[in-house]
């Protein structure tokens, strides 16, 4: 038997999204949270990349107060930020929230061709072939290359 003994010499909780000052900070801790999520998607730790990008996804969330170029900002990492959250969904057969989540992008970015695509397989996989074919058809005249698409 083999024994260890850890000593947590310091530990520093991180802010929540009400602690920070301003967008510039909460941009920085989404994009980060992003970054993590990546990584642990890698490793197939799905329900731990899951609450990264949901909390990248809450630090974006309220854009009320935002000037016009820092919702942009915000909506170029929070769109990639979804696209991924519902890619994590598809790996854990969780097609339902795959479905929410790309309809979150696509109220947004009507013409996101991953967020059709994805849907489209979550579509897919539950049986709904009809609205399935429709976003593949949307996503291919959008864009005639993608191969991802013209396999399905």
């Amino acid at each position: 038997t083999l024994l260890y003994e850890v000593h947590l010499k310091e530990f520093q909780k991180e802010k929540e999204g009400w602690e920070m000052d301003g967008f510039h900070e909460k941009y920085e801790a989404a994009s980060k949270r992003k970054e993590q999520g990546n990584e642990l998607f890698k490793k197939q730790l799905f329900q731990r990349a899951i609450a990264k990008y949901d909390k990248a996804i809450d630090f974006l969330g309220y854009e009320d107060n935002l000037k016009d170029d820092e919702k942009k900002k915000a909506k170029e990492l929070k769109i990639p930020c979804q696209n991924n959250l519902a890619f994590v969904y598809l790996k854990l057969k969780k097609y339902k929230k795959a479905i929410e989540t790309c309809q979150k992008v696509l109220e947004t970015e009507p013409n996101n061709v991953k967020a059709l695509y994805r849907r489209g397989i979550a579509y897919s996989e539950n049986g709904d072939w009809n609205q399935a074919k429709d976003d593949f058809t949307k996503a291919l005249e959008i864009d005639k290359n993608n191969a991802d698409v013209k396999r399905e």
